[in-house]
């Protein structure tokens, strides 16, 4: 996400999902794109967890492809 409109390449934010075991709950860090390595410009600790690698898994059970399988 940019930091502001117009804003250069690499020049935002990036988002994403730390898991904590102790807790069983997920956080979403802020981080600076230009320093990925400073801690978290922002935390939110979520109630919950969630499994990592949620994004883009599928099952043929819900995605499924309409017509024939492929051979």
């Amino acid at each position: 996400m940019p930091r502001e409109p117009g804003a250069a390449e690499g020049d935002g934010w990036l988002l994403t999902l730390a898991y904590d075991p102790d807790e069983h709950r997920s956080r979403l860090l802020v981080l600076d794109a230009r320093d990925v390595e400073a801690e978290p410009v922002a935390v939110a600790r979520l109630r919950h967890h969630i499994p990592m690698g949620f994004h883009g898994s599928f099952t043929r059970r819900i995605a499924r492809t309409p017509g024939p399988r492929p051979a």
